[in-house]
């Protein structure tokens, strides 16, 4: 009897366990629900809250960022001239100071990232059956003075950009273009001679009075185009070029542009033989990169670039 009856209370008490049980969880997936719901509420009043959306900082904080991709034109009306407000209260870039402790990469990653500039990839207007393709940086305000970038065999229009020489020379106040050169980069293969097509170019990119670089290669355009039409040169940057022989030494004594002629130290073939050539320009310096060789450019970014500035400057001074 008493068995039965310990039996009897066993039993009540697990139903009791089980009714508690099942309430606790039932409670327990409410709360949860309702946990989960107020959460997701507050989501999306914080995503969606209108005051986040006027508060300038945080807006021009999303637009810088996005602005750091160059050529990107999807800015909301009215945004771009407040980015541009807001870097132009920071510092410009970075003069190269070989002295100091920055490196290349550092220079050209601060003037990439100065959202003042605009890149454009464009396409000059056909001409004798060929579209020629170039890249364009532009600084924030009216340019000081205009620079166009040639290549050489295994290089294009891209090597300046990659190099960082458009971003850093534009965040430096100039305009600086580069152009693939007939049957490199996206420009086709064309049966042009190359003073005319210089002209046309120059023409067709404003470029009156540029400082022209020219490595290697593009000496074959560049070297007869300073013959023909010395006038049209600011300054002329030759990197150890082909084609200086082309021109005698009277030739280029009656040349008076200013001239930057750059060759790599190892260098001992063209760099050589275009310095031989080149110093009988009458208004000329030299810079010897050293340790550097034929494309001294590439192997002695920061002494190129703090060479090409101050030349610049001086021609545009």
């Amino acid at each position: 009897m008493q068995a039965s009856l310990n039996f009897g209370r066993s039993m009540q008490t697990n139903q009791q366990k089980g009714r508690m049980g099942s309430l606790l969880r039932h409670v327990t997936f409410k709360t949860a629900a309702f946990g989960f719901t107020s959460l997701l509420i507050a989501a999306v009043i914080f995503f969606f809250y209108p005051s986040e959306k006027s508060d300038s900082r945080a807006l021009l904080s999303r637009v810088a960022a996005k602005d750091q991709r160059p050529g990107d034109n999807s800015l909301p009306a009215g945004v771009k001239s407040g980015v541009e407000e807001q870097v132009e209260s920071t510092q410009q870039c970075q003069r190269i100071d070989l002295s100091g402790t920055m490196t290349w990469e550092e220079i050209k990653a601060e003037a990439l990232q100065n959202t003042k500039l605009t890149m454009k990839k464009q396409v000059l207007p056909e001409f004798d059956h060929v579209n020629v393709h170039y890249r364009e940086v532009l600084p924030a305000s009216e340019p000081k003075g205009r620079l166009l970038f040639l290549h050489g065999m295994r290089f294009s229009s891209l090597t300046w950009q990659d190099l960082g020489t458009l971003h850093y020379m534009a965040c430096h106040g100039y305009r600086a273009v580069a152009i693939d050169l007939p049957g490199y980069g996206d420009t086709p293969k064309a049966d042009i001679a190359s003073v005319p097509f210089m002209k046309k170019v120059m023409e067709g990119l404003d470029m009156d009075d540029a400082v022209i670089c020219s490595p290697s290669m593009s000496g074959t355009y560049s070297v007869p185009f300073l013959k023909e039409h010395p006038t049209l040169f600011k300054g002329y940057v030759p990197v150890a070029p082909v084609g200086t022989n082309k021109l005698s030494e009277k030739e280029y004594a009656a040349i008076p542009v200013q001239t930057l002629i750059t060759y790599g130290e190892t260098d001992e073939s063209l760099g050589v033989t275009s310095l031989k050539m080149l110093k009988h320009l009458p208004n000329n310096q030299v810079l010897e990169l050293k340790g550097a060789g034929h494309a001294a450019y590439l192997d002695k970014p920061l002494e190129f670039h703090q060479a090409l500035l101050e030349f610049c400057d001086k021609v545009y001074s």
